[in-house]
């Protein structure tokens, strides 16, 4: 995830693309990531016909512009995920329950997720209100105990609740879909109705992942608008 210079990518053993490069009668190379965080977008790769050495200056230089890069791409990426929000909340109907099952799929499509639900706890069971690509099997109602959705609520925090590595944690014994779903990352965000915590919109992923700042807010967003909702 480094900055990298090739001096001549010709005399490269690492270096894939060397026919092609010779064709193209390429020596010089240095490449920089598009970064938003520590998260890796992209890559931009500049070459040269003439052999390079390292210019540590140019280098930094064109790392910091990949930053900015990075920066622009999840700023415009925000600004298309506010504007699909927007589009369902203005297409909303009279049925509650409908409008909290569209702004479910709104967020495991906007996320990329395996699947995504809100459930809403009562007593001790969960209820899953909102559902999108949510596995076969999957039960609209169960115990609460020991779900990772339950403890969302029962923490009571606006706070998203990150859980990575879910095969390696506690869960991975008392949730039920945690490995016959070879589930990784867990992100859950509680949802309020009259000040109280009710419900918990979670999304799953079998990959592990890590969440931006940009994940977090549209989280927060879309959870606050199911509380309206109920």
């Amino acid at each position: 995830g480094e900055a990298m210079w090739v001096p001549d990518v010709l005399k490269d053993d690492n270096f894939p693309r060397a026919k092609a490069a010779a064709a193209a009668r390429l020596h010089g190379a240095f490449g920089v990531p598009i970064r938003s965080g520590r998260r890796i977008m992209g890559v931009m790769e500049f070459f040269s016909r003439e052999i390079r050495q390292p210019d540590t200056t140019l280098l930094q230089m064109m790392a910091d512009i990949g930053i900015k890069v990075g920066q622009f791409i999840e700023r415009k990426r925000d600004m298309e995920r506010l504007a699909k929000i927007n589009k369902c909340l203005l297409g909303f109907g009279k049925d509650a329950h409908e409008n909290i099952n569209r702004l479910t799929e709104l967020c495991g499509e906007l996320l990329g997720s395996t699947w995504a639900e809100y459930c809403r706890l009562d007593g001790g069971q969960l209820h899953a209100i909102g559902r999108w690509r949510t596995p076969e099997g999957f039960g609209p109602s169960g115990q609460a105990e020991g779900r990772i959705c339950a403890d969302v609520i029962k923490q009571g925090s606006n706070e998203l609740m990150v859980v990575r590595h879910l095969s390696t944690s506690p869960y991975a014994q008392t949730d039920p879909y945690v490995l016959p779903c070879q589930l990784q990352t867990y992100l859950g965000q509680a949802v309020r109705r009259s000040g109280r915590y009710i419900g918990s919109l979670c999304n799953v992923y079998q990959q592990d992942i890590l969440p931006r700042e940009g994940d977090r807010r549209l989280l927060g967003i879309i959870a606050s608008a199911i509380g309206v909702e109920e």
